[in-house]
């Protein structure tokens, strides 16, 4: 005679579903690394750029990208009369440094996946729409505009406006640090080219994630990208 199952009693049938799904998916993902090494045995470059978006490459790349960044604006910034605007402008160009860190572990989770037979689907910025609407874009363009709005203040502190030229020298200020917009642009535009598609835009024009099935290159969006992992360790 069997036994109703009382509420709350424990059903371990659920669990060990579970862990045979997890050895399943892991099973899967194992045979698709073996498949992805069997169709593409030469991988000695993808390698290459691999490493040199890790390690002390990676560093250098940050260092050079905050020395770009600091130099120009570094005798300007602390001329200005107003204390607590510098202080500021300095937060907001170390937030810039900050982001700039972030997508450079970004690009290096991309090759790393790369080499194992994943594309990290990353979010697309290649248009101007995808890339002004991005936060460090954002503080960036809010650098240049209280930057240009203190060095104004300090021509015309009462706003009486007595020449243009000094609307101008405001103007021209900000042209001057455009490359602080150009640099972070560069930056957060992660699947973007100068002229030619990336992988991941190619993928994307085409709208067929299975375009490089033949080479076992599947695509998987950069949120899921913890559990597509399960199995590629």
């Amino acid at each position: 005679m069997t036994m109703a199952k009382k509420e709350g009693d424990y059903d371990d049938t659920e669990t060990c579903d579970a862990a045979d799904s997890s050895r399943v998916d892991a099973e899967v993902a194992r045979t698709s690394l073996r498949l992805f090494f069997e169709r593409n045995p030469k991988r000695d470059a993808i390698k290459t750029a691999r490493d040199a978006k890790g390690g002390i490459w990676k560093v250098i790349d940050v260092a050079i990208f905050g020395f770009v960044l600091f130099a120009p604006a570094l005798p300007i910034i602390p001329k200005m009369s107003i204390p607590a605007i510098v202080i500021v402008l300095w937060v907001l160009i170390g937030l810039i440094m900050l982001f700039k860190i972030e997508y450079t572990h970004r690009a290096q989770v991309w090759y790393t996946c790369l080499n194992r037979g994943i594309i990290v689907d990353f979010p697309k910025t290649d248009t101007a729409a995808g890339w002004l609407c991005q936060v460090p874009v954002l503080v960036a363009v809010k650098f240049l505009f209280i930057f240009g709005f203190v060095t104004y203040i300090g021509l015309d502190p009462s706003f009486k406006f007595p020449e243009v030229s000094y609307l101008a020298t405001a103007v021209l200020s900000i042209f001057g640090l455009t490359f602080v917009l150009t640099l972070t642009k560069g930056f957060v535009d992660l699947e973007g080219a100068n002229h030619l598609l990336t992988l991941n835009l190619v993928i994307h024009y085409f709208e067929d994630r299975e375009l490089f099935q033949a080479k076992r290159l599947v695509m998987h969006s950069c949120t899921l990208l913890p559990d597509c992992l399960k199995g590629y360790s």
